[in-house]
């Protein structure tokens, strides 16, 4: 036994300083939101090759840009400078975005309900954002869609998940997935309903681009899912329609229920 304490404690060491290391910086980001930066599963802080950092948050009703904003800095997070705002976002707005050379792709939800989803240029020079398109991923009279999560596939598909809530009866909520095919900007909602359609909103999924596909982590309460959509051929049909194939699941019953 004696060894493998030592291991232990020999692995431990390092953690413990490089833990202790860490000096946290007060910033001058400021916002009367509890949701500020939200959620695990989404991305909100991204770093451009020039060094400079940028973080979408939420400013609540903190005027003079409240809901969601992006902000940046140049002096390693210390101070903060206004970059761009989301119109029609409030305090319960959240959003997830990947970074791919100097292009931004933002998903987040409007205060009416919707799933937006942004394109953003960045100028380095300039040290300036400014949007490249703008258009509405998901709408519905029924549904009321919040906290979206989005990848980009090897084809150029976006694709982006979120929880649905009815419009008829709060108690009623899944997770659904829309994509968008290229640089088209018709967003095609394939009806891919992730989970059952009941009481409580504690529900979040997070995709994830596969080698020839797409792969998604969901949860539903306290039971985390896996999905894996395999590309089965390289047409439009394919891309537009797909298909989710459940890789695993830690409940059988839903397994055979929903796949």
């Amino acid at each position: 036994m004696a060894p493998l304490l030592m291991a232990a404690t020999l692995v431990a060491l390092p953690v413990a300083v490089q833990a202790a290391s860490v000096r946290a910086v007060e910033s001058n980001l400021s916002g009367d939101n509890e949701r500020i930066i939200s959620y695990r599963q989404q991305q909100h802080l991204w770093q451009t090759s020039d060094g400079g950092f940028h973080l979408l948050l939420n400013r609540g009703g903190l005027a003079p840009v409240p809901g969601l904003t992006l902000y940046s800095s140049y002096d390693g997070g210390q101070t903060w400078s206004f970059a761009q705002a989301f119109g029609n976002t409030g305090d319960k707005s959240t959003g997830d975005g990947q970074l791919v050379g100097n292009s931004l792709s933002l998903a987040y939800g409007t205060l009416d309900g919707n799933v937006m989803f942004s394109r953003l240029g960045y100028d380095s020079v300039a040290r300036a954002w400014s949007v490249l398109g703008s258009e509405t991923a998901f709408t519905s009279t029924q549904w009321w869609g919040q906290n979206p999560t989005l990848a980009i596939d090897d084809l150029g598909t976006v694709w982006c998940a979120f929880l649905s809530t009815s419009r008829v009866n709060s108690n009623n909520s899944n997770l659904r997935v829309v994509n968008r095919v290229g640089d088209s900007n018709l967003w095609t909602d394939p009806a891919l309903v992730f989970g059952p359609t009941d009481r409580g909103a504690q529900r979040s999924a997070r995709l994830l681009r596969m080698p020839g596909g797409m792969g998604m982590v969901w949860t539903v309460r306290e039971t985390t899912y896996w999905s894996l959509r395999s590309r089965p051929c390289n047409t439009a049909a394919a891309r537009i329609k797909p298909r989710f194939y459940a890789h695993f699941t830690s409940t059988e019953s839903l397994e055979k229920r929903y796949w």
